[in-house]
């Protein structure tokens, strides 16, 4: 379950190896994938020349969690770490980009499951070309 003060590994290029949750936009035990979350910078790639640094605050979108993940089929899906990718900060009060989020990173590593890809062209996510 995804909580505060929980950390999490990022699965982008984006130059940030593990992040720290601090505060759920949504609810606030979000134990759910897809959801947006406030991290900061806890840990960087090493030998990589980026212009994030320790400390900073960004969104994430959370990908794996390990928790039970239950599917319509009967399965059940559960990872062996918590991860998120890096997104940009969001706007509510523009109509216009609020539902589009902007990757920090161009590319997103590792599995990514079904269900978040139907998430993601609900919402019109720019980054679906790189999913």
């Amino acid at each position: 379950m995804i909580q505060n003060t929980s950390k999490l590994k990022v699965y982008d290029n984006s130059g940030v190896s593990i992040v720290k949750c601090f505060k759920n936009l949504k609810f606030q035990n979000n134990n759910k994938l897809n959801k947006i979350i406030k991290v900061s910078v806890q840990e960087l790639k090493p030998h990589r020349k980026t212009l994030i640094k320790k400390g900073q605050v960004y969104n994430a979108l959370v990908l794996k969690t390990q928790t039970a993940l239950p599917r319509f089929n009967g399965q059940k899906i559960t990872f062996e770490s918590n991860g998120c990718i890096l997104i940009n900060n969001i706007n509510f009060k523009n109509k216009k980009n609020r539902n589009k989020l902007v990757l920090v990173g161009s590319t997103v590593f590792g599995l990514v499951l079904k269900e978040f890809r139907l998430y993601s062209i609900k919402l019109n996510i720019n980054a679906l070309n790189i999913l």
